[in-house]
């Protein structure tokens, strides 16, 4: 658990948990898709 979230009540804790988890797939789909744009790259050299 986060350091700066142990102290919050656990609705804002549930809310802040949920707004990390949301930017994690974000920047899991983003990362995802630039390795498939370098993968492509790869393939055509």
């Amino acid at each position: 658990m986060d350091e700066d979230t142990r102290h919050l009540p656990g609705v804002v804790q549930a809310e802040r948990l949920k707004e990390i988890r949301q930017g994690t797939n974000r920047l899991e789909a983003q990362f995802t898709a630039e390795l498939r744009v370098f993968d492509q790259q790869q393939a055509g050299r």
